[in-house]
């Protein structure tokens, strides 16, 4: 909310980050230090970008956080001119959820992936790409009509439909065949609003 873009974003299981290069995504995993003499031990999971989210045809200015509730986070990452990356975030979600206004979308992977699933494979659902990166697994959940290159080894180029300019990003617990058809029952969910609500019992 103060910064030009964001310190790292934990939404658990997944964390995010606004950056200059795009919007990061990663999976944390366990760190555990040990001081010289073995007084503290100190464990950590920490925000490493293994995916990283940014359009081709505009360069945002910054980060903005354009709305939120209880749950949820909205960041708009905008050009001068107007044209924008909106990602949308939310606590205990494995999904992330993206618009943008206009051109291609890019994904930088952090190393040459395993591919589970290319969408320029026969057989394959053309609106899913999967893949590991680190040996976590990733997938990205286009509209129907998008089209990819995957020219480049660790960067995929979604150019998406004009009048679908939307997509989301998951977190996968597996690399399992089964697990994508779950998730994708759920990747155009796309969420508007969160509430939550308390309750103390004493008894």
């Amino acid at each position: 909310m103060f910064q030009r873009w964001s310190q790292p974003l934990y939404t658990h299981p997944m964390a995010y980050r606004a950056v200059e290069a795009g919007f990061e995504i990663s999976q944390p995993s366990k760190s555990l230090s040990v001081t010289e003499r073995g007084l503290r031990v100190t464990l950590q999971y920490l925000h490493a970008p293994e995916v990283t989210v940014a359009p081709v045809s505009f360069r945002p200015q910054d980060a903005r956080l354009s709305k939120f509730s209880d749950w949820l986070a909205e960041i708009s990452m905008a050009s001068p001119e107007g044209a924008l990356l909106k990602a949308t975030v939310l606590h205990g979600s494995p999904f992330s959820y993206y618009e943008c206004s206009t051109g291609d979308v890019r994904f930088s992977l952090a190393a040459t992936p395993q591919v589970l699933s290319s969408p320029e494979d026969p057989g394959r659902d053309g609106r899913v790409a999967a893949f590991k990166v680190n040996g976590r697994s990733y997938a990205v959940f286009a509209p129907t009509g998008s089209t990819w290159d995957w020219s480049q080894p660790t960067e995929l180029v979604l150019r998406l439909p004009a009048a679908s300019r939307y997509f989301s990003v998951a977190g996968l617990p597996d690399d399992r065949e089964k697990t994508l058809s779950d998730f994708l029952v759920l990747a155009y969910a796309f969420p508007t609003d969160t509430r939550v609500e308390w309750a103390y019992d004493q008894r």
